[in-house]
């Protein structure tokens, strides 16, 4: 006789659905058909042999949280399309917003400080495939798994928690199986939560610790199937702590590498992509990508970007080539330009009769002209030349470093400077 506590979840596997694995009906004499279970009565099930996985939503595409070991026991919530709905001792790894969260006095304890927090798949804000898999409260206090970005402040980061009891994912029902014959669920419930036996591997495969119990082995394959994420802890209590994975230790160089290329003149963005793409390598699982690897696949956006960002710096700096060139041609061209119009202008930083003035308040001036146009102010300021002197002759006028008569083609007002005679050569008496 099977125990009340069965008998709705074995009615949900008699309806059909989209399972691809067949589930061994239960002998008809064990469940009449007019069996029904109290409308509030949980029902409780387990994983079946060959294991399960929990996904965020009611179908394949939904992202798959955790791998299920076989014979988990099950607390079922409901069921759609061919899924049940499930919560799994221990909970399952997600992510929340570190704005929402603030440190505790237990290490690793982490408690929400907003109002309906979502928990999601990935480590991100937008709902495009990542819909919330889950509501917390404020107050609610849960364990941390780990961080996305260690160097950022918690309040800028994602968090990688364990949910709290009472959040569930979606299984096919083609994975699960009915308890035992005349097993209490409820009973089976509390003691997995009391063993924390059942307490599921988060998608990235971390390393067994020593003296762990080996993995199952998938029947009629050489497939491992999942292992349990740590031993036997109190229920509520943080995993213990375990070896870092492979692809863990990837994405923390990826990530050490990408931070070094954002404050890099030249990034090699090449070898961050490489590094991420290592990580995707290590963390994926007949085509499913574990979290390390869907985290490295939302971060490879970012060497995108960066990639972007070069790409931009770099067609800037050649522009600033082009220009720079372009301007020295046209420079070029006007040396040559105004060499033609006057020779004397590539020899000398002035040239022209020199002509003595008295200005309006009776000071003596000298200028260099050439016909009737005011090429400069003539001074020297080293008391080398006596410039009264040389008044009436034709001048080359070496200046003093930075000074230069007039550009050439200007005329009038504009073209008038001061030159500071450094040399002068008389080439007209």
């Amino acid at each position: 006789m099977i125990a009340p506590a069965n008998v709705v979840f074995l009615s949900l596997l008699a309806l059909p659905g989209r399972a691809q694995e067949p589930v061994q009906p239960a002998p008809a004499a064990q469940v009449p058909a007019q069996a029904q279970a109290p409308a509030d009565l949980p029902s409780y099930a387990r994983a079946g042999s060959r294991g399960a996985r929990l996904r965020s939503l009611a179908d394949e595409k939904g992202h798959l949280l955790c791998d299920v070991p076989a014979g988990t026991v099950l607390k079922l919530r409901g069921e759609r399309a061919g899924w049940v709905q499930a919560e799994i001792p221990g909970g399952f790894a997600t992510w929340v917003s570190g704005q929402y969260l603030r440190e505790t006095e237990v290490p690793g304890t982490l408690e929400l400080n907003g109002d309906r927090v979502n928990m999601r798949p990935l480590p991100q804000a937008d709902n495009v495939n990542n819909f919330p898999v889950g509501v917390l409260q404020r107050g609610t206090r849960v364990q941390l798994i780990e961080r996305a970005r260690p160097d950022l402040a918690l309040q800028s980061d994602w968090v990688r928690i364990w949910t709290p009891e009472g959040n569930a994912g979606w299984l096919r029902k083609a994975e699960v199986e009915a308890l035992e014959a005349g097993a209490d669920g409820a009973q089976v419930w509390a003691a997995a939560l009391a063993k924390g036996t059942h307490l599921p591997a988060p998608i990235f495969a971390r390393p067994a610790q020593p003296g762990a119990a080996p993995a199952a082995v998938v029947s009629g394959t050489s497939t491992p199937a999942p292992a349990v994420a740590a031993p036997a802890v109190a229920a509520g209590a943080a995993p213990a702590p375990v070896a870092p994975s492979e692809a863990e230790i990837e994405l923390a160089n990826a990530r050490t590498l990408l931070e070094a290329a954002r404050h890099a003149e030249q990034p090699d963005l090449a070898l961050v992509r490489a590094a991420y793409e290592r990580v995707i390598a290590l963390d994926t699982r007949a085509g499913e990508l574990g979290s390390h690897a869907l985290a490295a696949r939302v971060e490879l956006e970012n060497v995108r970007m960066l990639d972007s960002v070069a790409a931009m710096r770099a067609e800037m700096e050649a522009s600033k080539v082009r220009v720079a060139q372009e301007l020295a041609v046209k420079q070029q061209q006007v040396l040559r330009d105004a060499a033609a119009r006057d020779p004397l202008a590539l020899a000398y930083s002035a040239h022209g009769t020199l002509a003595r003035r008295t200005d309006a308040a009776g000071n003596v001036q000298y200028w260099l002209v050439q016909g009737s146009r005011d090429v400069c102010q003539l001074i020297c300021t080293t008391g080398r030349y006596s410039l009264e002197l040389y008044s009436g002759r034709y001048l080359g006028v070496h200046a003093q470093s930075g000074d230069k008569a007039a550009a050439a083609g200007q005329t009038g007002a504009a073209a008038v400077q001061v030159v500071d005679a450094m040399r002068i050569e008389v080439l007209r008496p």
